[in-house]
């Protein structure tokens, strides 16, 4: 009959500790979601006092009380603790940088709607750029398409076609 005891004990416990080991991810925000990778770090300004160079991706986890910044570059992990200030600046860096971008669009959108012969060629002739202003070009086509992205699924969380899956809790 022990044997039997030790035995149930010994799977319970094998079933139950990836439960009571598992960790949580935090999102930071909708437009980036819970894995950060360097475009998005770079793009958004986000944690100063992480090396861009030794930066692939990182998550947010809730760990001892706290949440940490666990980075990952090369196979290699680092642990940055961070303060819940911190996750609000690096939201607020989020939505000042998403409502640019926004504004930008709808500006842009204006001036197409306001020009007369839309058929008319406007003269100016494509250039192949490279460089500098190529990576400038290519970041602000990543930022629409995420301004796109995030639009429509706000549209589908207003209509109640999608349910709102982030939720960011610090009453921990």
């Amino acid at each position: 009959m022990k044997n039997w005891n030790k035995f149930t004990f010994l799977l319970f416990s094998f079933l139950l500790s990836p439960t009571l080991f598992a960790q949580d991810f935090y999102p930071l925000h909708p437009s980036v979601g819970d894995t950060i990778n360097r475009i998005e770090k770079l793009d958004y300004s986000l944690f100063s006092n992480v090396s861009n160079q030794n930066f692939e991706y990182g998550l947010i986890k809730f760990i001892n009380e706290g949440f940490v910044l666990v980075t990952y570059y090369n196979e290699q992990t680092i642990e940055y603790p961070l303060s819940r200030n911190e996750l609000i600046e690096a939201q607020q860096n989020i939505e000042k940088i998403n409502a640019y971008y926004r504004r930008k669009a709808f500006d842009d959108s204006i001036k197409v709607v306001e020009s007369k012969d839309r058929n008319r060629p406007t003269g100016q002739t494509p250039v192949y750029v490279q460089g500098p202003m190529n990576e400038q070009a290519k970041k602000e086509a990543r930022m629409f398409r995420r301004i796109e992205t995030d639009r429509r699924i706000f549209n589908e969380y207003q209509r109640g076609l999608r349910d709102n899956p982030i939720l960011i809790d610090f009453s921990r």
